[in-house]
Formats: structure tokens, sequence, C-alpha cells
């Protein structure tokens, strides 16, 4: 999905993109395809590399044609991600325990405030 879903939406819009002379396209990746987040993920952590040089790729390509192409790298953040996957990938660890290992992955030593539960609303 992480790649697929790159190729199949540039393949759409990069045309247009080249008929008016222009435009920008922002993928998203993942520190884990930079670099070893401390848990196995190869599949996810192979496809977010795979996202962050298809972007490169792209940017090389296509710039003659007026064409931007970026990927945004956020480091470790604290998602319901980590409740449900990340903290089991820490082994027999609590939920506390595995965003405690997150975070000393961190250089400030904490991932970054919860911005998603701030801003989920009640259903």
């Amino acid at each position: 999905v992480n790649v697929r879903s790159l190729l199949l939406s540039s393949q759409q819009v990069l045309p247009g993109m080249v008929a008016r002379g222009g435009g920008s396209i922002i993928a998203i990746s993942s520190v884990a395809g930079m670099r070893y987040v401390g848990y196995p993920h190869l599949a996810y952590s192979v496809t977010k590399a795979a996202v962050t040089q298809f972007t490169r790729m792209v940017a090389q390509q296509y710039a003659p044609h007026g064409i931007r192409a970026n990927t945004v790298v956020p480091g470790l953040i604290d998602t319901p991600r980590i409740a449900t996957t990340v903290a089991k990938m820490f082994s027999d660890t609590s939920l506390d325990e595995a965003r405690a290992a997150r975070a000393r992955q961190v250089p400030l030593g904490r991932m970054p405030a919860r911005f998603w539960r701030r801003t989920q609303r009640p259903m």
C-alpha cells in the first residue's frame, strides 16, 4: 500500500502537471525507512524507504517540468498505533514501557505531544 498508492497516484497526476508546467507531490514516509527503530518490522521499513527513494527520483526526473516532489518524514510520534501494534513488538513490555523505549530513541528524549488525542472529538 505504501509504495503502490504513491505509484498509482503519481501516474495519474504527473501527465497533467507536465501539461500545466508545474505541480507538487508530497509523500509521507517514516523514520523507520531510514534507520532501525527498536523492533523488527521489515516490510514497513522497506516500503517507507522505497517511498523516500521513489519521491527523490520523481523530483529528479520531473524537475525540468517545474514539478517538485518532497517526502515528509515525521519522527517517532505517540499515536494509537503504539497501543495496537508497536507495544507488542517490544515483546513482554507494558504500553508505558514501550512508549518509554521509543522516547529514548528521540534526541529530545520524548515523543511529540499526542496531537491526535487533542483533536479527537467524542462521538
